[in-house]
């Protein structure tokens, strides 16, 4: 699902919700800044999408794939599970 919302004030604004998959996600965020567009994800996890230099306004709702695994590395370590 990808929602496009647009606010005229002093310029025009426009904010991209949706891209769902990380391949869809990096096509559209990568343009993002040409058009001075803001994209929000909710599911895309690619650890690529981290690069502010590449994707200055990419944003998401979830961490990306490392971050799950340093937390459930560190929980195992807590708990003694290794």
């Amino acid at each position: 699902m990808l929602r496009i919302s647009s606010k005229v004030n002093d310029g025009l604004s426009v904010t991209v919700s949706g891209p769902g998959c990380s391949e869809t996600a990096e096509p559209i965020a990568g343009v993002s800044k040409h058009f001075n567009m803001v994209v929000i994800s909710y599911s895309a996890e690619a650890l690529n999408l981290a690069n502010r230099a590449m994707y200055p306004l990419f944003f998401r709702t979830i961490p990306y794939m490392l971050q799950n695994g340093l937390v459930t590395l560190f929980e195992a370590s807590l708990y003694r599970w290794f």
